[in-house]
């Protein structure tokens, strides 16, 4: 492999622990399979806070890790996200994104370039392990909530495999070919400021422009579960955010040129969809409540449907959630 140029890019907004951590966790980076790349760390704090900036520094000084601090002062996670994409080194072959509430294993950017370099992808995915606090029920626990790829709990054998083509991906763990990027023009959409899902659309749309999107199993990082959100309000308000803005990112997609027909069209094919998401989640509640084995283990899944349901007939009638404000 030539010597590569990575931009590491995270937003970040009041986890300067969280940081500190996630700039720990890049400086100790290592490599036996290929060369050292050349590196710079892009560091976009969405709220311009002494404290990040702070982090920022010590760290620089006492690992000699290249950061770049930068202050977005227009709140939302896609401004902070295309601040990102606007310092991305100009000769940089590609960039790489993660979250402030992650942490890196040591080997991480060498397994997402090995995966790169195998099948030439423009796009490769990591797998993102979730640490959750101490006291977090068993259920969530053991119920796939969190973490990327999700293990289909409906038997053994169905994980997703190491160099599989993906549809899309998320900005958590990614690495990017930096020349994909410019040649299609692309930016994280902000009049999706509040609700998430700006990453799947931006991915997504490099998938339907031909780019090549691939799982590297290798490549992990460890996503710390804060208690707030290890529990069934939050999973409730997630699955509601995901139905609810699932339809305008998909009109994003297939809407430019078309007319209000298209729009009619996929309105009417949506509505039966929520409909039978809300029903089969009410079966999978009725099932344990009957046999008298309900416990939130089994009555989550099906709780969790009629949420995301909800919000996808909210979604049609024009309701936002801004679940990031």
């Amino acid at each position: 492999m030539a010597e590569p140029y990575v931009t590491v890019c995270a937003c970040t907004y009041r986890r300067p622990e969280g940081l500190r951590a996630l700039l720990g966790g890049l400086a100790a980076q290592r490599f036996e399979a290929i060369a050292p790349p050349r590196t710079e760390v892009v560091i976009v704090d969405n709220e311009g806070s002494a404290a990040a900036r702070a982090v920022c520094d010590q760290v620089g000084q006492a690992t000699g890790l290249a950061i770049r601090y930068v202050h977005e002062p227009r709140h939302g996670i896609p401004f902070a996200r295309n601040a990102c994409l606007d310092h991305v080194a100009r000769d940089a072959s590609f960039f790489a994104m993660i979250d402030d509430d992650e942490v890196p294993e040591p080997d991480w950017l060498e397994q997402l370039l090995l995966a790169q370099v195998r099948v030439d992808a423009d796009v490769v995915r990591g797998a993102v392990v979730p640490v959750f606090p101490d006291g977090a029920p068993a259920w969530i626990r053991n119920g796939d909530f969190f973490g990327w790829p999700k293990q289909r709990r409906a038997g053994a054998g169905m994980a997703l495999a190491d160099g599989a083509e993906l549809a899309s991906a998320s900005s958590n763990n990614v690495l990017v070919r930096a020349a994909a990027v410019r040649a299609l023009g692309l930016r994280f959409d902000t009049t999706l400021q509040f609700t998430g899902g700006t990453d799947a659309l931006f991915f997504r749309q490099m998938k339907l422009a031909g780019c090549r999107i691939v799982y590297a199993a290798g490549a992990r990082v460890r996503e710390a579960v804060p208690p707030q959100r290890a529990t069934f309000r939050y999973l409730w308000r997630v699955h509601y955010k995901q139905g609810c803005n699932k339809v305008p990112r998909k009109l994003r997609l297939v809407m430019k040129g078309t007319g209000p027909s298209r729009f009619v069209r996929i309105v009417a094919k949506r509505i039966p969809r929520e409909c039978a998401e809300i029903g089969g989640g009410a079966l999978a509640v009725a099932r344990p409540l009957i046999s008298g084995h309900a416990d939130m283990g089994r009555l989550s899944d099906g709780l969790l449907r009629i949420a995301k349901g909800l919000g996808g007939l909210a979604g049609l009638i024009g309701m936002r959630f801004a679940h990031y404000r």
